[in-house]
């Protein structure tokens, strides 16, 4: 992916559902438990299924597919391969 917005590479309903989802996890990593006034900056929204394997934005931006995680978590999420299992 190269350039554009969230917005623009996750769908129109992506700040929605990225809000809500911090909002839901109480602006706290589900992983390691850091909180965003810890963090200094928001917390990072993932997919828990890769956004990828679905038809639509829809599909893919649903709350129960969604998990705040502190950077350092989340990119531990997106490139353990296996080690580092999330669920919701």
């Amino acid at each position: 992916w190269r350039g554009g917005t969230f917005s623009q590479k996750r769908g129109p309903n992506w700040p929605e559902q990225s809000k809500a989802a911090r909002e839901r996890d109480q602006f706290t990593c589900q992983h390691c438990g850091m909180t965003e006034a810890e963090l200094g900056k928001r917390m990072a929204v993932h997919h828990i299924k890769p956004f990828r394997q679905f038809e639509s934005s829809e599909e893919a931006n649903q709350l129960d597919n969604l998990v705040s995680l502190c950077p350092s978590c989340h990119w531990k999420a997106d490139h353990a391969l296996g080690v580092f299992r999330l669920s919701r």
